[in-house]
């Protein structure tokens, strides 16, 4: 029996408000224009009149929306139970909830820092915990290649640097991180060297990760390659709600297409970014429980991009139980022996 959450026209209606690129699709006639598909259609689809009669535009409805392949079939089985691209399952097509995008920005999360430590002191007196030259994958990075309905991603080592390439097939930008298996200390300073390899376009960069426990949720020091620019955001949901801390702050002393060496220190909620050495902004965030520290690069929409990291470097307070939040919630020990890699 078919049984579904939601009409065609109910989903049209959800994507389109979502849609990743309002200043291009402004209007449903824009969107008739950006798929070939006829404006008379168009406006009995979104009136719930009837619905269309090939899954080839549906197809062309999901390009131009950025619809991921599960939401694909689900308008796809909205109109006939029988038709699916991507195999997604009868009984998640049934029981599907559709999240609207919700993004929520702190006001003004800005704190003063008068005796915030230099970068050069704190590596000069914290020990190391964790650091990965990337000679080979003892480790254990998400090396080789992955693939989706919306792009593919191939990660590598070469020259003692972990290299991500991204292919975005996707029509607004994507991110793909490098699956680290790197804990996150309690209090921590997070270094590594970022160069944004290809030619960037306005939206494609790199990323430090933070607070990740997913690619469904995870903090990001992103950075914008071309302009020179950074964000803080925060994404829960598989990027169903945001928190945006700061959005697109100039960089001091970026140098675009060149090595950049990009700093986390985090004392409890405080955190403040460093980028070449420079002092960019301090804020608070609450921290979770568990979590991990990654890398990633960051694609415009249907563009190509590649990454290159290299000298990741974890550091904690001597004398520092780094894991005791996690060794309280596991009740156990983690060994510190088994994290240092000097």
């Amino acid at each position: 029996m078919h049984s579904s959450n939601y009409t065609f026209a109910d989903l049209l209606h959800i994507f389109f408000a979502l849609r990743p690129n309002p200043e291009r699709i402004r209007t449903y006639d824009d969107l008739a224009t950006a798929t070939g598909i006829s404006r008379r259609s168009l406006a009995h689809w979104f009136a719930g009149a009837y619905a269309p009669r090939k899954q080839e535009a549906v197809e062309r409805l999901g390009d131009m929306l950025g619809l991921t392949g599960f939401q694909i079939d689900l308008m796809l089985y909205a109109i006939n139970p029988r038709w699916s691209r991507y195999n997604t399952p009868v009984d998640q097509l049934q029981t599907a909830e559709v999240i609207r995008r919700v993004e929520q920005r702190i006001s003004d999360p800005t704190i003063s820092t008068n005796d915030l430590p230099h970068p050069n002191r704190i590596e000069s007196t914290w020990p190391i915990l964790f650091r990965d030259r990337f000679e080979s994958n003892a480790q254990h990075w998400g090396l080789g290649t992955k693939d989706d309905d919306s792009g593919q991603v191939e990660r590598s080592l070469s020259n003692q640097c972990l290299e991500l390439r991204l292919n975005n097939r996707f029509v607004s930008e994507m991110f793909i991180g490098a699956d680290s298996q790197c804990f996150t200390p309690d209090r921590y300073y997070c270094s590594v060297y970022g160069q944004f390899v290809s030619e960037a376009g306005p939206d494609d960069g790199l990323a430090l990760v933070f607070e990740e426990i997913s690619d469904a949720c995870h903090a990001l020091v992103r950075i914008r390659d071309q302009t020179g620019e950074f964000s803080i955001i925060q994404g829960f949901h598989g990027g169903d709600f945001w928190k945006i801390y700061l959005q697109r702050r100039p960089i001091y002393g970026y140098r675009s297409g060149q090595f950049n060496k990009i700093a986390l220190l985090v004392d409890e909620q405080q955190h403040s970014l460093f980028i070449n050495n420079y002092h960019q902004a301090s804020w608070e965030m609450p921290r979770l429980p568990a979590s991990r520290l990654d890398l990633a690069i960051i694609a415009g929409g249907q563009r190509q991009a590649i990454v290159h990291f290299k000298d990741f470097c974890v550091r904690v307070p001597a004398e520092q139980r780094p894991f005791a939040t996690l060794e309280n919630l596991i009740g156990g020990t983690l060994a510190n022996s088994t994290w240092r890699n000097q």
